[in-house]
C-alpha cells in the first residue's frame, strides 16, 4: 500500500512501525489465577491461523463454537490491513487474531465466576460466544 514504517497513521494513533512493534500479551498470570477458581474446559491461544483455525483444535466431535463478531472491539490495524490488501473478512479471521489473543471455554454455570475472577486479576474479559451441539467447527456471526 506504499506505507513506510515511520508513517503516522491517524486511525492507529501512532506510526505503522510502533503499531507493529507493540508487545505480545502474556496470559500466564490470568490463566493460572482462573484455573484456581473454575474448571477450564478448553483454551486456545489465537496465533497464526486466527480464531477459526485455532479454536477448532479444542472442540470435540459434535460441538461447534459460535462466535459473535462485534462482542469485542477489533483493533484498527486490522481494518488498515484489510483495506490495504483488499482482503476478505473471512480471510482476515483465518490469518489474524483480530484482537483476540486467548479463548477460554468454561461452563455456563461458571461463567459469572470466571468473568469476576479475570476482572479481579486486572483483565477485561469478554463473552464472545458459546459452544453448542452441531457439526464440529467455528462459526463467526454478526
Amino acid at each position: 500500500a506504499g506505507y513506510e514504517l515511520d508513517d503516522y497513521i491517524s486511525d492507529l494513533g501512532c506510526t505503522l512501525g510502533e503499531e507493529l512493534l507493540k508487545p505480545h500479551k502474556s496470559y500466564v498470570r490470568c490463566i493460572l489465577g482462573l484455573r484456581d477458581k473454575v474448571q477450564i474446559k478448553g483454551m486456545a491461544h489465537i496465533t497464526g491461523g486466527g480464531i477459526p483455525d485455532n479454536l477448532i483444535r479444542i472442540l470435540p466431535e459434535g460441538c461447534r463454537a459460535v462466535i459473535r463478531r462485534g462482542s469485542w472491539t477489533e483493533p484498527p490495524v486490522f481494518e488498515l490491513i484489510r483495506r490495504a490488501g483488499d482482503i476478505s473478512e473471512e480471510e482476515m479471521f483465518h490469518v489474524f487474531n483480530m484482537g483476540i489473543g486467548m479463548c477460554v471455554v468454561v461452563s455456563k454455570a461458571e461463567l459469572d465466576r470466571s468473568v469476576e475472577t479475570l476482572r479481579f486479576l486486572g483483565e477485561d474479559p469478554i463473552v464472545m460466544g458459546e459452544i453448542e451441539s452441531g457439526e464440529r467447527g467455528v462459526q463467526i456471526r454478526r
